[in-house]
């Protein structure tokens, strides 16, 4: 929606409700007996020739898709879904664990997500509050003064190392803990120690996503909801499809060996894309939006980030 979503003229077709749609197409052609087809009393938003031509929203759709393939986004989409299809491996896993293993029932099993929301809302306070932290921290590293005004210039600021600042020691610790999860319950231990570390998970899988997700939307100041877009679509689709397989891998390796696969899957992958962008990311960036050229040398104008502004 636009700003509070109270103009009702910036709306597509597809943003109103059924009833709200009826309204509106009541209104045109009210508008229309009125004005004898004056075009410039339609609401371009709810007219049904207008939206076709504004090709029903897809524009937006589009760009979503485009910017997943951008070299940048879409290492950081990669490490936002990883953590993302972790934290649903272990929803759906959670419930087979405690009822064949603990043989807990249906009440007991519900309560065996807690240690995981705990650990997502207490994840969710200290990640704003790291993040904070982190980018002023790189700023005095180079030198940077804050404009908390008018905001900074991120096409000339490191915000990739800002963001995954202490990433590496942040994957060390989820892998660690999607590995000793799986080995715990395969061994059935104390089922204390896996609810301890659901908590560790949903904590550390906060922390992973949220960082993430704020990079994507600092790498598109222009077109932030396409940018969020993009997150959905992706997340989404790696988690189904991480949630689709999880049955068939546990009964073929057992939940030890499944867990640890998913847990090298998601940190080895996930820290080569955090090497890449440190190294390579804000490059990335001032080429696609016109700041440098490929070979290094400055040129004048966005191309890029005004394609997905138009879009947005």
């Amino acid at each position: 929606m636009v700003d509070n979503g109270s103009d009702k003229s910036e709306y597509k077709w597809w943003q109103y409700g059924w009833v709200g749609l009826l309204r509106e197409r009541m209104k045109v052609k009210a508008a229309k007996r009125l004005n004898e087809g004056d075009s410039t009393a339609v609401s371009s938003a709810a007219a049904p020739c207008q939206a076709i031509k504004r090709k029903y929203g897809l524009s937006n759709l589009l760009a979503c898709f485009r910017i997943i393939f951008y070299r940048d986004t879409f290492l950081i989409l990669w490490v936002h879904g990883s953590f993302y299809t972790v934290d649903y491996s272990f929803v759906a896993a959670g419930p087979d664990i405690y009822k064949d293993i603990y043989h807990w029932n249906k009440l007991y099993i519900g309560l065996s997500y807690l240690p995981r929301g705990i650990g997502t809302i207490a994840g969710a306070y200290f990640t704003g509050k790291m993040m904070d932290y982190n980018y002023r921290a790189i700023a005095r590293s180079i030198d940077w003064t804050i404009d908390k005004v008018s905001g900074d210039d991120l096409l000339k600021f490191p915000i990739e190392r800002a963001r995954t600042r202490y990433s590496y020691a942040m994957l060390m610790i989820s892998t660690a803990t999607m590995i000793g999860y799986g080995w715990t319950v395969q061994y059935h231990a104390h089922p204390d120690i896996p609810l301890i570390l659901q908590f560790m998970q949903g904590f550390w899988g906060c922390y992973g996503y949220t960082t993430f997700s704020t990079l994507l939307v600092d790498s598109f100041p222009q077109s932030p909801s396409t940018a969020a877009a993009a997150t959905g679509i992706t997340r989404c689709a790696m988690a189904a499809t991480g949630v689709a397989v999880s049955q068939p891998l546990l009964n073929a390796t057992g939940r030890g060996w499944y867990f640890t696969a998913l847990g090298l899957w998601s940190g080895l992958l996930s820290a080569l894309c955090v090497a890449l962008l440190q190294s390579k990311g804000i490059h990335w960036r001032q080429v696609q939006n016109g700041r440098v050229t490929q070979n290094g040398s400055l040129v004048s104008g966005p191309i890029a980030s005004m394609e997905l502004k138009a879009g947005n």
